[in-house]
């Protein structure tokens, strides 16, 4: 899509993120094609199952499985970090 396209776009959501919203942890300096990162790192994979379980009852209709979104969210990772 053009958002995909747009990387001053990403650029001015990461410096955005990073005044608004600064994490110690974030590495928005990173955010840009080649780094990006969309997949939780194993380390914090377990605490991410679980707070989505237990989300599960907020979500209207079929609710996906974890493993599902997390081979789509490889895909979109993909593609983006070849813009």
């Amino acid at each position: 899509t053009d958002a995909f396209a747009d990387l001053d776009l990403l650029s001015a959501v990461a410096a955005f993120k990073d005044k608004f919203y600064h994490r110690g942890w974030a590495r928005y300096d990173l955010a840009k094609p080649g780094t990006i990162k969309l997949v939780p790192h194993e380390h914090v994979r377990k605490a991410v199952v679980k707070d989505y379980e237990g989300m599960r009852m907020m979500i209207f209709g079929e609710c996906p499985d974890f493993r599902d979104i997390v081979e789509q969210l490889r895909a979109l990772e993909a593609e983006i970090n070849t813009l």
